[in-house]
């Protein structure tokens, strides 16, 4: 702008400037008002929302669609389940579904003849009994087919949502960020990094980012995962002695622990009615009673079919399944079946608890036992469930990062149940419930007058005499 120019010059201008850019901006914007004309969109507005989608979405998919399903192939099809969030199939369904067809090894595949073809091998009575509406066989077995297929890409697209919300996968992630990143930085392939690239990564974190030796070993373990041959890492001798190296250098750990009495827990428990406590109330004490009698994780509470919860024997027994939990037997998940004894205290029975939470549990799609409360056809989550019992383990200890699965099988111990049953019980080895889950090592049996005996003190002779064997004439 001219230094020259006068103020009323220059506010003349700003305004020229001010009328060109709401003229822009009025012809850049579309009519909000619908065409007089016709109430159909025309070709080109289909374009442009079509255009428009493509804007707003990455891919190639529509936002919504307007087609209804009749009720019949909603119900075949199972066409108002949830992609992510749908019950998985046991082994046995999936293997019944699957095996329900003929293998596809071996199998000679026969094109189908293009449509004008097929038109002129139809004769005319054919060509009028394919367009009734009569039913049909094959319409219905392509129907059923389609049912089956539905149903195996529903199962595989919620197990990888499991995989994805799973935990241990969780705790990997910022691991796995942050090699993705360094790897980045230093120009590293992210798949098919060498073992002397993934120790460099470890020895970065640790001696310039300062994270714990326990952090490094996970880092380690969620690095491998992103490798093309996992296992060739796993077993590298170079990156097992750096691990072993610098756990040598780490601080010492206590071994012992004591155990948690978890009576102030049970008392307000006991204090809780069953009949009068609300909905999400009463869910937090079924899942902290389960949890303790059973050993069982948030996850496992999680995993819980609501079709699989029996009380049999006179409300005596709770019978339950845990559908694919973190355990597998040869690399296949597995379902896990729980048997729950009544308590002598009802306020403290999970069996009763479990028979009014069943009577109060509002009729929703969720196929869990446990549910959302406020909007009960929504999954409920691993986290909410973990706080349940994290809130109510706080009642009786101060401890941060505690496992209830710890406690209860401690506590167990310490009342005198049998090391086996509680191996069996948690679906342990005997060196995992050592190494990660009791907390009592320090033996409380009374050594010292066990092995110090003084019976033959008083009437030991002092005029005995002690002598070296080699003093001793044995000839």
């Amino acid at each position: 702008m001219d230094s020259n120019s006068s103020p009323d010059q220059t506010i003349f201008n700003m305004q020229q400037r001010l009328a060109q850019l709401e003229q822009m901006i009025q012809q850049a914007q579309p009519s909000a008002e619908p065409s007089s004309s016709s109430t159909n969109p025309t070709a080109m507005d289909m374009n442009d929302t079509s255009e428009q989608v493509s804007d707003l979405h990455s891919l190639q998919v529509r936002p919504s669609y307007t087609w209804t399903p009749p009720e019949f192939l909603t119900e075949l099809l199972s066409l108002d389940e949830p992609l992510f969030t749908s019950s998985i199939l046991t082994d046995d369904e999936r293997k019944k579904t699957i095996e329900r067809y003929p293998p596809v090894e071996n199998l000679h595949y026969q094109p189908p003849d293009t449509i004008p073809v097929a038109a002129r091998k139809m004769d005319r009575y054919q060509t009028k009994q394919d367009i009734k509406d009569d039913n049909q066989d094959n319409a219905q077995r392509y129907l059923y087919m389609l049912a089956d297929c539905r149903s195996l890409l529903l199962n595989v697209a919620t197990q990888i949502n499991e995989l994805r919300n799973n935990t241990t996968n969780q705790s990997y992630k910022p691991g796995q960020l942050l090699f993705l990143q360094w790897a980045l930085d230093n120009n590293i392939s992210q798949t098919e990094f060498s073992a002397i690239d993934l120790i460099n990564f470890l020895s970065d974190m640790f001696s310039s980012k300062g994270y714990a030796v326990t952090t490094i070993q996970l880092f380690r373990f969620a690095v491998t995962h992103l490798h093309n041959n996992p296992q060739s890492l796993r077993e590298n001798q170079d990156l097992n002695e750096f691990v072993t190296t610098i756990l040598n250098q780490a601080p010492p750990i206590r071994l012992h622990k004591s155990t948690i009495n978890l009576q102030p827990t049970f008392t307000f428990l006991k204090n809780t009615e069953n009949g009068t406590t609300s909905l999400a109330e009463l869910q937090s004490k079924l899942a902290f009673l389960l949890a303790v009698t059973c050993f069982l994780r948030p996850s496992d509470l999680h995993r819980i079919p609501i079709n699989s919860m029996k009380i049999e024997n006179n409300n005596t027994e709770l019978l339950f399944d845990v559908n694919c939990p973190k355990e597998k037997r040869d690399r296949r998940m597995i379902v896990k079946i729980f048997q729950v004894k009544a308590h002598q205290e009802p306020h403290l029975c999970p069996v009763n608890a479990c028979s009014v939470y069943l009577q109060k549990r509002p009729a929703c799609t969720a196929t869990t036992l446990f549910v959302n409360s406020l909007r009960p056809n929504n999954p409920i989550s691993v986290r909410t469930i973990q706080r349940w019992l994290t809130k109510l383990l706080h009642l009786s200890t101060s401890e941060n990062r505690i496992s209830i699965r710890s406690i209860a099988s401690s506590l167990a111990l310490q009342v005198g149940i049998p090391k086996e049953g509680i191996v069996t019980l948690g679906n342990w080895t005997s060196s995992t419930f050592e190494n990660h889950y009791r907390r009592e090592h320090l033996s409380q049996f009374d050594f010292t007058n066990s092995l110090i005996s003084y019976m033959n003190i008083d009437n030991s002779d002092d005029n005995e005499e002690f002598f070296d064997a080699e003093d001793m004439d044995f000839g």
